[in-house]
């Protein structure tokens, strides 16, 4: 072998050499690691002593450090440890905690200071957040600073809090998204103007408006696709965009619209409908933007329901007549199958146990869909399990109101029979109250009470503002413009009482009224209603103005459902002024009328709605007696009926026919004494019959022709002509012929102008114009209506009294519900126009809901 040959080395000598290296080193390193565990574990064992002889005493005293701005009554009253109590390091743990977790510090820390032997005292170090000093918008000129100032959640002087100011931010995103400016962008910036105040920006990047110009339906074979699209709350851009949001693309009424098409669909038996997901194509430009939507719907067959049925699943006796029932179930055999009708059919059964006392009754139901007939079996199983009783109920969250205010609302009382319908009625009457928020603020919870079968009730709710100050305006052709404002109260101090107080100036002849108000249900603690009243108003005419001063009181009694009686004493003084010739005649010298009356009158309403009346019907009568055994110098009496009727005539009660009819009668009940003539009746205007002028329509001489114009023609006398003194009037009759002073004939026609019985009918078709809902509507209307006056008055005119003429007229119109009442502008025609007359009239009128 060579010196200079290399002996190759085997593998398994190199493994060996290798690993007793390793083993070497990793016994040098398992030493290392004990010596370090041993002395870390010495170490930790003498601080823990050392911890656990320094907090071995008494808390004597905690201080606060750092803080500048916040009250120290808050921080104190956060922390859990307790001077004089031994010192607990886990009660300072959650102390630090709580008071970071109350979002005022950037940073809180804690030492610890030994005073005396074994005493101790806790230092805790804040580091606070910078406070708001002010808060600016930049950007915005779609909304009006202030308005969205009003809607933020973080304020100045408040601490920095950037989750809140996040949430701020969408609010304003979504404020702008409502109104259709998708693409709008808003941030915000926080700048610090010293170490403990900032200054807040919320900067707005605002973009041109997203319109929805179109929605093509493709599909449907059931329904035409122009159905479709007025079912839909999405709507195109129109020429009421300016009033409401049509034509504004908002996205989350595209899935609202879905559920609306797949409901109607589902009312029509088609129960295996599909509706792809809407293709919606955005088209930009630099001033505006606008979106198309495409819906595509497969509608699938029409299903009918089949057998109809009800089984009892515990074996029990049904507590009605089963085929009574099913011939009560609004979905019959061969009937278009509609789920929503037979969820409503489930309800109707279990009704009829919940108000025996089975609270705990069950109706389920059952379906088979049978393909080859497409048809649905329908059955109704039963259990009626035991009966149950109402043990406690308890009010919860009424903090203002008192208990008895809601209980005395209660049909439902302790320890009596369960009944489900009392406690739906009791609902809804506490929510009549309006003292509660609509919605989930009264909520009856059931629990188990302390005995089987016994129910407890949590009536917990959720108590809504009462309190109101509103100003509105309105507007008639008779008096213009007038500004109304009021203030009111319900639930004055808990008790259910409500007071108001409004004002009242009218733009012609600068009229006024002012009213007071107070009304107390359950007066006494009985079911009576009592109320009282102050006025005072003035009123402009053109022969004299009237000043009346007086107050009222009322009662009014529930004698059943829907009925209601009622009766009220008033006391009022009027005055006159500013009295013409004309008006000292009419008067007869008198310039103050005592008017003392009581009215006794008769409600009866199922009207389902008082701002959107679709259905029900509602009628008053009343007859009020004025003078005599109640003093006062006028005596007359007045019998009032007003009678109205509403029926939807869709489903979705959007188109409503309504009727009303009214009669008015004054009765003389002393022969020496005339009805004061600004009491007697006239019609005409927006409010009675359209087309005609305000207060055309007033008897006798109106038939003829205008009223003024009839007795000047009929009656003259030298006061009608201001140029007499040329002996020839305008008109070329000789002033000489004419007597001085009016006759006796028009001395009567002038204070018994107007009426003593007025009939009225009004019939009108209400309909929306936008599928945005009922806030814009259309309507068609006829009217017909009359007043007539004494039998004198006609055979001094040469007319018959006929109570069977009426003038009548039609006609169309548009009523916009907005915050201020409900604008309606409305043009009528006469059918039966006199030479005097006009043919027709268009009326704009602001009033308050229905």
């Amino acid at each position: 072998m060579s010196h200079n040959q290399r002996t190759p080395i085997s593998g398994p000598i190199f493994m060996d050499s290798t690993l007793s290296v390793l083993q070497k080193l990793r016994g040098r390193f398992l030493f290392l690691l004990l010596t370090f565990a041993l002395l870390f574990s010495l170490t930790s064992t003498l601080q823990a002593q050392s911890n656990t002889i320094f907090l071995q005493g008494k808390l004597v005293e905690i201080r606060l450090e750092g803080i500048k701005l916040i009250e120290k009554g808050l921080i104190y009253g956060t922390i859990n440890s307790v001077i004089g109590s031994s010192i607990s390091p886990a009660t300072v743990s959650n102390d630090l905690k709580d008071l970071y977790g109350l979002g005022y510090f950037q940073d809180v820390s804690v030492n610890y200071e030994i005073l005396e032997k074994g005493e101790i005292g806790l230092v805790f170090k804040f580091l606070e957040k910078p406070r708001i000093e002010r808060i600016e918008i930049k950007g915005n000129s779609i909304f009006e600073k202030k308005t969205l100032q009003e809607k933020l959640k973080v304020f100045a002087n408040n601490m920095i809090d950037e989750k809140r100011i996040r949430k701020d931010v969408q609010m304003i995103q979504e404020e702008y998204r409502k109104k259709g400016y998708l693409r709008t962008i808003v941030d915000y910036k926080i700048r610090n103007l010293s170490p403990t105040s900032i200054l807040l920006t919320y900067k707005i990047d605002e973009s041109p408006q997203v319109f929805l110009t179109k929605i093509n339906v493709t599909g449907p074979e059931f329904f035409y696709p122009l159905d479709i699209e007025r079912l839909l709350q999405s709507s195109e851009i129109d020429c009421f965009s300016w009033a409401n949001d049509s034509g504004v693309f908002q996205e989350e009424k595209i899935n609202v619209d879905l559920q609306i098409i797949t409901q109607t669909y589902l009312q029509q038996g088609f129960i295996k409908l599909k509706i792809d997901k809407p293709k919606i194509e955005l088209v930009r430009t630099k001033d505006y933007s606008k979106i198309i939507v495409d819906l595509n719907i497969t509608e699938g067959a029409q299903y009918f329901a089949g057998k109809v049925d009800i089984i009892s699943q515990d074996g029990e006796k049904f507590l009605f007549e089963k085929e009574e029932m099913l011939a009560k179930l609004s979905l019959q055999t061969t009937q278009v199958y509609n789920p929503f009708k037979q969820n409503r059919d489930q309800f109707t059964i279990k009704d009829v146990y919940l108000e025996q006392g089975y609270a705990k009754a069950i109706v389920r139901v059952r379906t088979k869909i049978n393909e080859d007939t497409k048809t649905v079996d329908v059955t109704y199983f039963v259990t009626r399990r035991e009966k149950a009783y109402i043990g406690r109920i308890e009010i919860q969250g009424n903090y203002e109101t008192l208990d008895r205010v809601v209980r005395r609302e209660l049909d439902i009382h302790d320890n009596e029979l369960y009944n489900g319908l009392k406690i739906r009625e009791s609902q809804r009457k506490i929510n009549r109250l309006g003292f509660f928020k609509p919605g989930t603020g009264i909520q009856f919870r059931q629990r188990g009470g302390g005995e089987e079968n016994m129910l407890d009730y949590n009536i917990l709710l959720d108590e809504a503002q009462t309190g109101s100050f509103n100003a509105s305006l309105s507007y008639s052709a008779q008096s213009g413009f007038a500004l109304v404002l009021q203030i009111s109260k319900k639930n004055l101090f808990g008790t259910g009482r409500s007071v108001t107080f409004s004002a009242e100036r009218q733009q012609e002849g600068g009229d006024t009224r002012y009213d007071f108000s107070m009304v107390n249900p359950y007066w006494l603690d009985t079911k009576f209603t009592n109320s009282f009243g102050l006025f005072s108003k003035t009123n402009s005419g053109d022969d004299y103005d009237i000043q009346t001063n007086g107050f009222n009181l009322g009662l009014s009694y529930p004698i059943w459902k829907n009925w209601n009686l009622s009766t009220r004493y008033s006391w009022k003084v009027e005055s006159y002024s500013d009295i013409t010739t004309d008006g000292e005649d009419t008067l007869d010298g008198e310039t103050k009328s005592n008017l003392r009356s009581l009215n006794l009158g008769a409600r009866y309403s199922t009207v389902n709605h008082p701002m959107f009346p679709s259905s029900g019907y509602e009628a008053s009568f009343s007859v009020e007696n004025y003078g005599g055994f109640l003093g006062g110098n006028t005596e007359y009496r007045s019998y009032n009926f007003d009678t109205r009727w509403f029926s939807s005539l869709n489903e979705s009660e959007t188109v409503v026919f309504m009727t009303r009819f009214r009669q008015n009668i004054l009765q003389q009940t002393n022969p020496n004494v005339d009805i004061p003539t600004h009491k007697r009746f006239s019609i005409g205007g927006i409010t009675t019959v359209r087309g005609h002028d305000w207060g055309e329509i007033e008897g006798p001489t109106s038939d003829s022709e205008n009223e003024s114009n009839y007795l000047r023609t009929q009656f003259p006398y030298q006061g009608d002509f201001s140029d007499c003194d040329n002996d020839t009037a305008t008109d070329g009759t000789a002033c000489s012929s004419l007597p001085t002073e009016k006759s006796d004939d028009r001395k009567y026609l002038e204070r018994h102008s107007g009426g003593t019985l007025q009939r009225i009918l009004n019939v009108e078709l209400l309909f929306p114009l936008t599928r945005e809902g009922r806030n814009i509507r259309g309507v068609i209307f006829y009217d017909a209506g009359n007043v007539w006056s004494e039998e004198k008055a006609y055979d001094l005119t040469g007319n018959s009294r006929d109570l069977g003429y009426f003038r009548s007229s039609i006609g169309t119109g548009i009523r916009l519900i907005t915050p201020m009442g409900v604008l309606r502008f409305e043009y009528g025609m006469k059918l039966d126009q006199k030479a005097s007359e006009s043919p027709s009239k268009f009326d704009f009128h602001i009033s308050g809901l229905f």
